[in-house]
């Protein structure tokens, strides 16, 4: 005849009775196994998913970093590449508080867009891994839970990950000088040096002042095209 095994059993005790006083008496009769409390059981069996929760965390910590140094980098390079419109408001006044300020709401908002577009990605995928294996194991557990907390902390530190990068990649922007933005810094100092060695010359060498002349026309030209304002040098 066979013979039934098994490996554990549970015995319920009622309200009034001494678990403790329970176990004693068991393990001083039993031979061949131990009585333990239902707490001790639990967290015996759940040091693998204690790890595995720790594994996860571990996984999450590397993501935000590496999230926040490549939103940093694409923040950056979207700047860089503005640095015209940038060099043209601050050449008509506007002052670097409202730039950056500027800069920071429309980061603001891109993040925005992406907590909700993150939060309707991350509650489909919950939905489907639950849908999958709930049906593989047959089992009406939730594999994938997302909570209020979770969404309230994934919006808060998406909203500060995008505003801390576009402040930064406006800070470095606005202190650059907006000449040197518009990337005609160099060709205005030429300009302007060549027409003073011109003017310090005893012969009066018309031909270099000349030379400055254009120089300077060709400068102010292009500080037009950025600014919209029409000026011309003084010859």
């Amino acid at each position: 005849m066979p013979i039934d095994r098994v490996d554990r059993f549970a015995i319920a005790t009622a309200p009034s009775t001494s678990v403790s006083a329970i176990i004693e008496r068991i393990n001083h009769v039993a031979f061949g196994f131990r009585a333990y409390p239902s707490r001790e059981i639990a967290v015996e069996t759940s040091r693998t998913f204690q790890v595995v929760s720790r594994f996860h965390r571990a996984i999450g910590v590397i993501t935000i970093v590496a999230s926040s140094v490549f939103l940093l980098c694409i923040m950056v390079l979207k700047v860089e590449e503005r640095r015209r419109d940038i060099a043209a408001l601050r050449l008509m006044g506007i002052s670097r508080a409202s730039v950056v300020r500027s800069i920071v709401i429309e980061s603001a908002l891109v993040a925005v867009l992406g907590c909700v577009l993150g939060v309707a990605l991350g509650w489909a995928a919950s939905l489907v891994v639950n849908w999958h294996y709930q049906a593989l194991y047959r089992t009406p557990l939730q594999f994938s839970i997302v909570t209020a907390p979770i969404v309230a902390f994934a919006v808060a530190l998406s909203l500060l990950l995008g505003i801390g990068a576009g402040l930064l990649a406006s800070l470095r922007l606005v202190r650059t000088p907006p000449l040197q933005l518009a990337g005609v810094a160099d060709q205005t100092s030429l300009a302007y040096s060549a027409r003073r060695s011109g003017s310090c010359d005893s012969g009066g060498d018309a031909a270099r002042h000349g030379d400055a002349f254009d120089r300077d026309a060709r400068v102010f030209s292009r500080v037009a095209a950025v600014t919209g304002i029409r000026a011309s040098p003084r010859p």
